[in-house]
């Protein structure tokens, strides 16, 4: 699992969400901040089934810059009533701690899907307590009691991108 850090920014990054369509093949991908040129990267991925999730960090500050949905597994997607997350007031970076993660796992993989969200929870058991920190404007991330990554929640997506991300 992927233990994380957070540092409050003033203001949300630029962040680009690209949803399945002819030139983009996977179902999303999250681009956080502004690279004129690809960093040096520390790739870490998540597996489980058919699911699959990669995380990239800049390898010189260790900070989150991409997260790709390549593989859904359909019967992992679950339709509950998401409540969507309010506007954030506050913005955060999300770090990696690099010497207390781990970069290949295999956890399973749960995906919410809501009219206007979708929720990739990453862990073994259901989890009382998820700390959720904004990363853009309409993404955060999900941290449990000791810091490890186990949630992806996109809201105030429009009906179609939920759409494409699933494909129907």
């Amino acid at each position: 699992m992927l233990k994380v850090d957070f540092k409050k920014i003033k203001n949300p990054p630029d962040t680009k969400i690209e949803f399945y369509d002819s030139i983009n093949r996977i179902p999303l991908s999250i681009t956080i901040g502004y690279y004129p040129s690809l960093p040096n990267t520390i790739y870490c991925e998540n597996s489980s089934g058919q699911n699959f999730i990669e995380f990239r960090f800049d390898k010189g500050c260790y900070n989150l810059y991409e997260v790709s949905l390549v593989a859904i597994q359909n019967d992992t997607v679950i339709n509950p009533s998401l409540s969507t997350t309010e506007k954030a007031e506050d913005f955060y970076v999300c770090s990696l701690i690099e010497n207390e993660s781990l970069f290949k796992d295999t956890v399973p993989m749960e995906i919410e899907r809501g009219e206007s969200s979708v929720c990739i929870n990453l862990h073994t058991e259901k989890l009382s307590k998820v700390m959720y920190f904004p990363i853009s404007g309409n993404c955060a991330i999900g941290v449990d009691e000791n810091s490890y990554l186990v949630s992806i929640l996109l809201h105030q997506l429009s009906e179609e991108n939920v759409k494409d991300i699933f494909g129907f």
